[in-house]
C-alpha cells in the first residue's frame, strides 16, 4: 500500500535526547513532503509549541497536539478541532492536588496557565519552550480546558492515577511523558485525530504510517495503516506496533522513512527490526 500521510509524536520520537531533530531526519521529512505525502505532527505538547517546530521543519500539514485534543491548519490557521472541558469537572482533582502540594498547569488553546503558589522553580517560567502564566487561581479561567497536567516523577504519578481517575470519572488519564499525566475529555486520542485527518483529506487509513514512544500513541499506532513503535518505548507501546524500529537517538524515523522512499513509497522491506504483533 502506498503511504499517503505519516503522523510523528515529538518528544522521545522525531527529538532525540538533547532535544533536537537531526539534519538527517530533517532531510529525509523534506523528500518525503516533495514525494506528496501528508507530514502530520501529533502531540501531547501545546499547539504554541509544537507549530514552532513545525515551522521549523518547514511543514504546512496539519498537526494533531494537546494529545488529540486540538487538529490545527496552519495554512488559513484553521482549528479543524478543539475538544475542551470545563475547569468545574475537575474541581474535586484540583482541591485534591493543592492539598497534596502536586505541581500542575492548565492549557487552553492560547495559554499554559499555573497556581503560583503550586509551582517549583523549574517550571515557574516556561514548560515545552511555551511561556506559562501564574495566577491565583484556575477556576477564574473561562476559556475551554483542553488538558490539566499533572506533574511528577513515575512512581508518584503511577499512585495518583488510580486516585484521580475516582475524582474525576467523567475524563480520562492519558500518560504523555515519565514525568506527568494528562486530564482530558473521554475518547479524544491522537487516534482519534488521526482518523478524523483522514476523512478530511480523503486519506485511507491504511495509506499511513504513524510514530510513536509513548503510552499516549497507542491509539495512533494502532489506527494506522503501519504503526511504528521507537527503539526505547515501552514494551506495551511496541507490542501495539507492526515495527519497532531504533531509538530516537539512533535516527529511528529517519530509517524507516529512507527505506520507505527507497522502495517507491510502499509499505515493505524494512530495515531490520524487531517485528511485533498486534
Amino acid at each position: 500500500m502506498e503511504a499517503k500521510l505519516i503522523a510523528i509524536d515529538i518528544d522521545g520520537t522525531l527529538l532525540n535526547e538533547k532535544g533536537l531533530i537531526t539534519d538527517r531526519t530533517k532531510k529525509v521529512i523534506k523528500d518525503v513532503q516533495n514525494n506528496g505525502i501528508f507530514v502530520v505532527l501529533a502531540t501531547g505538547r501545546h499547539l504554541l509549541t509544537s507549530e514552532t517546530i513545525g515551522r521549523d521543519l518547514h511543514l504546512m500539514d496539519p498537526i494533531i497536539s494537546h494529545n488529540g485534543g486540538t487538529i490545527y491548519e496552519p495554512i488559513g490557521k484553521n482549528v479543524v478541532v478543539e475538544q475542551g472541558f470545563n475547569i468545574d469537572q475537575v474541581e474535586l482533582v484540583l482541591s485534591f492536588l493543592r492539598r497534596e502540594r502536586i505541581p500542575f498547569f492548565v492549557s487552553t488553546a492560547t495559554h499554559l496557565i499555573a497556581e503560583e503558589n503550586l509551582l517549583t522553580t523549574d517550571y515557574c517560567s516556561e514548560f515545552n519552550g511555551v511561556k506559562l502564566t501564574l495566577i491565583r487561581n484556575v477556576k477564574k479561567i473561562n476559556e475551554p480546558i483542553l488538558k490539566l497536567s499533572i506533574l511528577g516523577e513515575e512512581k508518584v504519578i503511577d499512585q495518583l492515577n488510580g486516585i484521580i481517575k475516582k475524582l474525576a470519572p467523567t475524563l480520562q488519564i492519558v500518560r504523555g511523558g515519565e514525568r506527568g499525566s494528562d486530564i482530558m475529555p473521554l475518547h479524544f486520542n491522537k487516534g482519534r485525530a488521526l482518523k478524523i485527518l483522514c476523512e478530511r483529506y480523503g486519506v485511507n487509513l491504511s495509506q499511513t504510517i504513524a510514530f510513536g514512544n509513548y503510552y499516549n500513541d497507542i491509539e495512533m499506532i494502532k489506527y494506522a495503516g503501519l504503526g511504528v513503535a521507537m527503539g526505547n518505548a515501552p514494551k506495551l507501546v511496541k507490542l501495539a506496533a507492526d515495527f519497532v524500529t531504533s531509538s530516537n537517538n539512533e535516527d529511528g524515523v529517519a530509517n524507516v522513512l529512507e527505506e520507505l522512499l527507497c522502495s517507491g513509497n510502499e509499505f515493505y522491506s524494512f530495515l531490520p527490526g524487531e517485528i511485533s504483533s498486534r
